[in-house]
């Protein structure tokens, strides 16, 4: 029995120095296996790292003509805004001026109507005051006939 133990543990260590032999081949294989992926990660990170860069050159163009572009529209509608209130402006001066023309007429009119009745209300005024001379004449006339005259009134304190 004990030899069959010892044969058996002979072969035992023959196996494991089989597979101990075999370590370094595989080893080497897991060895060149890591190299072969260091590589190709370097490879995949430097494809990475040049798509990033056009991506970057793509978006700073894309940048560029989108600025481009919205300072020419920025241009475009300053443009139209100052023509828009240049026209406006235009459109209220003209229209300040038409008022202006208007009211300046009305002021006139009223001006040669006040005219006319402030020179109406002159003659009415002379007609009325001559009308008062003549009758206050009349009166003069009666009162002289009456005996008594206007210089001649009796006054208070007076023989």
């Amino acid at each position: 029995m004990a030899a069959q133990v010892l044969e058996k543990r002979v072969q035992t260590l023959e196996e494991r120095v089989t597979r101990l032999e075999e370590l370094p081949s595989r080893m080497d294989r897991l060895e060149s296996q890591i190299v072969q992926f260091r590589a190709d990660v370097a490879i995949e990170f430097s494809a990475v790292r040049q798509d990033l860069r056009l991506v970057e050159t793509g978006l700073r163009e894309e940048m560029q003509v989108l600025g481009t572009g919205l300072r020419e529209e920025m241009q475009a509608l300053g443009t139209g805004l100052r023509e828009e209130m240049q026209s406006e402006s235009a459109g209220l001066q003209q229209e300040i001026q038409t008022t202006n023309a208007g009211l300046r007429q009305e002021i006139q009119t009223m001006n040669a109507g006040l005219g006319q009745a402030i020179d109406d209300a002159r003659r009415e005024n002379r007609i009325l005051f001559e009308e008062y001379v003549s009758r206050m004449a009349v009166v003069d006339e009666g009162k002289e006939a009456g005996g008594r005259t206007r210089k001649q009134k009796k006054r208070r304190g007076t023989p």
